[in-house]
């Protein structure tokens, strides 16, 4: 697989991580080239790398656009863009 992305953060947050794990052990296993997130905003973010990634995600694909960025609840906003840029996503 070249990209496994997590589309929706989960439930819980513990249940978030736990779920990232298991895309990590894919990355780690050799069988995903690379690994993501999808609809995380700028918060959600934060707290997926305060769990110790051992894997960061190559990409957070939001719907963002010229004019549609002002949905912090599903990442389309400035300040997930920056959160993406400072973590490298």
């Amino acid at each position: 697989v070249d990209l496994l992305l997590l589309h929706w953060a989960c439930a819980t947050m513990e249940e978030t991580v736990a779920t990232y794990r298991s895309l990590e052990r894919f990355a780690l296993d050799g069988k995903a080239s690379a690994i993501g997130i999808s609809n995380f905003n700028a918060s959600a973010i934060d707290a997926l790398f305060a769990a110790g990634l051992t894997v960061p995600p190559a990409v957070n694909q939001v719907g963002f656009s010229i004019g549609g960025h002002s949905e912090s609840r599903l990442g389309r906003d400035l300040d997930t863009l920056r959160k993406c840029r400072e973590k490298g996503i």
